[in-house]
């Protein structure tokens, strides 16, 4: 006998509603804890769950090198498949061998000024899908597999020897997933993935020899995972990720617990999480570090609250499969927020919230950061949805922008001023805007503004596009620049101005067919004014004479063209055709102007991709119906 949680939701596009079965209180957090019930399942005898997706693909590839030795077109043949199988009722296994992710929409690159690395979406399916159990406790960023390799940029040159070819990413040979969740509410993962070795190509300039360098080893990355359901919709999980490389490089594991704890009434919850991560070197002493965070709030009604504590180590290290910017803090956080969500004369709903941050160096105890906040949105009778907030920043301390041990950067004092809206989406015609206003208090009359606005044009149901416009001046704005031969840290005061175009264009030819085309355009570009030496005391004194000049102003072009034919021609099989072509610049000393650097984006060498894929779908039900009827 067999009980389950069940709700029915239907959505009104035109008037902005959805109708729930089971009521949905907007003032309860959650959906799921929020079902109703299905009851008298008894007598289940469920099928064979098997079904196999093997694809084919080609690719030609062209990029001009006219380099001797290196072809400038190259093309592929490449053959895999995934499998699904259910090993019961509570059980699955997914698997993919070598799989071909070729065809999934190109990154957002943009110039990074900051001493984190980027943190990009996620956009091959299978670790999208049926991965909720492993993102338990925030251990599992999945772009690490496959990524850079591990020793991309640390490749020892002799003389007269450059790097001819260095492969940016890491092949995915194989990944699994096992997922599931016993009738007492244990729920169960393992997933294991692994990539192949790397290796870059040096050439010696005067004979013309060759050898290759290997920057990463074969790894594998694993993930176990143990979630236990208990009552009133809480839970316990312990969770351990585990990278083993192959090689000289270094292995990683992080583990621990998470915890989300509610009362019988869903009013009050408690949750956080306990880890601990190990770094084991083959040449010098292992690191560990730990991180810790607990969140207590209240979660029911028109008013609610949060108040939070995060402790990081200085060693704690997740990076290997997880993502953190960086270590080494102790940080508060209280929220607040009051809601009214039952529509009146003038609104459909209206909140404002308030957040007090604040932020200390672990160790050594020092301040580092702090921000006020208050803002709030409401969405209008005609669906309209409007927002505004503003922060208050005090100033702090930066140990992480100077990137030499030991020093920080006394950061000044901001205010920050943000304005939002977007128009009925239901309309044919919609849109929005984003305004940022910047102020900082450095002594140079400092701004940073964002401007952004978009729309959707949907002339019919078969046909829509629309545009992302982006325009973000800053203008005497003091950043660290680079460390130069004496282990100095060189800041400088420079402007910038960054411009991000991107259009998207759908066409649904039928239920089983469409186009879809994805074009962006990112410039920025820094020009540096005057250039510092960053002192012990966090404070900036003017470099003179100085070595640096307008030659090492930046200018950074991408440009990125999507376009995919998707053709699902049998149930759950597919032929995609896509094209992409990609381009990026980077050079010293930049040239101003947006105009002058999108033609130029034109006339460099850009990488074009063509590529054909057939996945089809193969169900074990259909396969044994087939040979029974024969």
């Amino acid at each position: 006998m067999q009980t389950w949680g069940i709700n029915f939701i239907r959505k009104r596009q035109a008037e902005q509603k959805q109708l729930f079965w089971n009521e949905l209180d907007p003032k309860k957090n959650g959906l799921m804890n929020q079902e109703g019930q299905l009851t008298g399942i008894e007598k289940l005898s469920p099928p064979v769950r098997l079904a196999f997706y093997p694809y084919m693909s080609t690719y030609v590839n062209h990029y001009p090198y006219n380099t001797p030795g290196i072809a400038n077109t190259t093309g592929s043949l490449n053959g895999g498949m995934d499998v699904k199988y259910g090993i019961n009722q509570s059980f699955t296994l997914d698997l993919t061998l070598v799989p071909d992710f070729g065809q999934v929409q190109s990154d957002n690159q943009v110039l990074n000024l900051t001493p984190f690395r980027i943190k990009y979406n996620e956009n091959r399916p299978f670790f999208t899908e049926g991965t909720e159990l492993f993102n338990k406790g925030g251990l599992f960023y999945s772009r690490n597999i496959g990524g850079y390799p591990i020793d991309y940029g640390n490749i020892a040159l002799g003389a007269n020897e450059e790097v001819v070819k260095n492969p940016s990413e890491t092949r995915l040979l194989n990944a699994t997933k096992f997922s599931g969740r016993t009738s007492g509410g244990l729920g169960i993962g393992v997933f294991n993935a692994v990539t192949q070795a790397a290796d870059a190509t040096v050439e010696d300039t005067l004979t013309g020899q060759t050898r290759m360098v290997q920057t990463a080893p074969t790894t594998n990355y694993n993930i176990i995972v143990l979630d236990q359901n208990l009552k009133n919709n809480s839970s316990f999980t312990l969770i351990n990720t585990n990278v083993d490389r192959f090689g000289s490089d270094y292995n990683a594991n992080v583990g621990g617990f998470a915890y989300n704890l509610n009362n019988k009434k869903n009013s009050y919850n408690l949750s956080g999480f306990g880890f601990r991560s190990d770094l084991s070197y083959p040449d010098r002493s292992d690191i560990s570090g730990y991180a810790y965070e607990v969140n207590i709030g209240k979660t029911l009604g028109t008013f609610t609250w949060n108040v939070s504590e995060d402790l990081v180590s200085p060693n704690y290290n997740p990076n290997d499969l997880g993502f953190l910017n960086n270590p080494n803090y102790f940080d508060h956080d209280i929220n607040t927020n009051y809601g009214v969500y039952k529509p009146n004369k003038y609104f459909n709903q209206w909140n404002i919230w308030t957040n007090i941050y604040y932020s200390r160096r672990f160790e050594p105890s020092v301040f580092q950061a702090m921000d006020l906040a208050i803002g709030g949105n409401v969405t209008l009778k005609n669906l309209w949805q409007l927002g505004t907030n503003e922060h208050i920043q005090p100033g702090g301390h930066d140990f992480y922008a100077p990137e030499v041990t030991g020093l920080y950067f006394n950061t000044p004092s901001s205010y920050r001023f943000n304005f939002y809206g977007n128009t009925n989406r239901a309309k044919q015609l919609s849109g929005g805007f984003f305004v940022q206003v910047v102020e900082v208090n450095n002594g140079q009359n400092s701004y940073t503004n964002t401007n952004e606005l978009f729309y959707t044009l949907r002339i019919n149901n078969h046909f829509s596009f629309g545009e992302d416009v982006t325009y973000n001046p800053q203008r005497d704005v003091y950043g660290f620049f680079t460390v130069d031969a004496n282990n100095t840290s060189v800041f400088s005061l420079y402007n910038r101005n960054t411009v991000e175009n991107i259009f998207n264009l759908k066409y649904t030819f039928n239920n089983v067919m469409g186009l879809t085309l994805r074009v962006r355009h990112y410039w920025s570009r820094r020009n540096n004014v005057i250039y510092y030496n960053l002192q012990p005391n966090g404070s900036l004194v003017q470099r003179i004479p100085s070595e640096f000049n307008a030659s090492n102003d930046e200018d950074f072009n991408t440009f990125n063209v999507d376009m995919v034919y998707l053709w699902e021609f049998a149930p759950g099989s597919e032929l995609s055709v896509a094209y992409k072509n990609s381009s990026l610049t980077d050079v010293y000393p930049g040239e101003p102007g947006y105009y002058h650097n999108l033609n130029n984006t034109f006339s460099q060498p850009a990488n074009n991709n063509f590529s054909i894929k057939v996945q089809y779908y193969i169900d074990y039900q259909s396969l044994k119906k087939k040979k029974g009827s024969s």
